[in-house]
């Protein structure tokens, strides 16, 4: 097999808030291909976000800090670089589209501003050209009137076209990865379905990976090749999409698909929800993190932390998953 785009091995970072240390991604291990879209799933809380700004180098610190581990892009060490390497590899070679691009935008810049200076920053040309190319990038992402707009500042315009505009940026150097987290949190669902589409647009023409973080099955349904569920910190489960959504090894993707709206069945009726709450990752369990809210834990998933299983279609994290195939 070809190296993979993305490979992270045991990647560990902790929070120190009021004197507790916050174990908020635990030795997390997965590789992303060349050209691939890669879905990660969990409840809140449950260290996705952590994972993709680790990844970026972009923790806060303090008080956050990357504790050990490895990332790989292209074979290329991110973790021993410097902040000058690592900034012209952010933006360039992989870039992030955040879940809030208000936050995300600089309120004191025009967006055009934004679009022109990233230019400037990876693809060295004059800056008449990179205004040309800026303005190109907001025709292509469809935001009506671009001039205007290019003339704007991030609060007169819509949360979908702000959206849009980091689409464009994020897109703008034609990067091998793009890591999108929860694009579509606050857009209703039809800004949501052409954004969605919009991205997978830019996608196959720069030809670039996608690391997807979300909550919604939905969305990873129709964007995803692979899955991965994220719980307390940890992957619990990885297999391709259609694996995961036919037939879920770990018991929390099995309550988390549970979980999901149907169209059959009787209408009115109450959505099945997940008991319990995520552990405390200042003091993580011995064994299962999930054990506390399993339907079917023994006495042993408490005591005795599961160790990666691999089986044909993927690998989970659980004492008790079945790794034999469907009949």
């Amino acid at each position: 097999m070809a190296d993979p785009l993305l490979e992270v091995q045991a990647m560990t970072t902790e929070f120190t808030a009021s004197g507790q240390v916050i174990h908020a991604v635990r030795g997390v291990s997965f590789r992303v291909e060349r050209g691939e879209v890669v879905g990660i799933v969990g409840e809140s809380g449950c260290g996705k976000s952590v994972t993709a700004l680790s990844i970026m180098r972009l923790v806060p610190s303090p008080p956050g800090r990357i504790v050990s581990g490895s990332v790989r892009l292209g074979g290329l060490e991110l973790t021993g670089l410097g902040r000058s390497e690592m900034a012209r590899i952010r933006g360039g070679r992989m870039s992030m589209i955040f879940q809030d691009p208000f936050s995300a935008l600089n309120p004191t810049m025009t967006l055009g501003a934004q679009i022109t200076e990233s230019l400037l920053a990876h693809r060295p040309m004059p800056r008449a050209q990179a205004r040309e190319e800026a303005l190109a990038l907001l025709r292509s992402v469809q935001i009506p009137s671009p001039e205007m707009r290019f003339r704007q500042y991030p609060h007169e315009v819509s949360g979908g076209q702000r959206q849009r505009v980091m689409i464009a940026m994020a897109f703008s150097s034609q990067p091998e990865l793009v890591i999108v987290d929860e694009p579509t949190t606050a857009l209703d669902v039809t800004v949501q379905a052409q954004i969605l589409n919009l991205m997978d647009e830019f996608r196959r023409k720069a030809g670039s990976a996608v690391l997807l973080i979300t909550h919604d099955f939905g969305i990873v349904a129709e964007t995803c090749d692979r899955v991965l569920v994220m719980y307390a910190g940890q992957i619990v489960e990885e297999a391709a999409t259609a694996a995961i959504l036919s037939r879920p090894r770990h018991p929390y993707t099995q309550a988390l698909i549970r979980s999901l709206p149907r169209l059959e069945g009787e209408s009115g009726g109450r959505l099945p929800t997940i008991a319990g709450r995520p552990p405390d990752l200042a003091q993580p369990p011995a064994g299962c993190a999930f054990a506390d809210r399993c339907r079917r834990a023994e006495e042993r998933c408490r005591s005795v932390e599961p160790e990666w299983r691999t089986h044909a279609a993927g690998g989970v994290r659980c004492l008790l998953a079945d790794l034999g195939e469907a009949a």
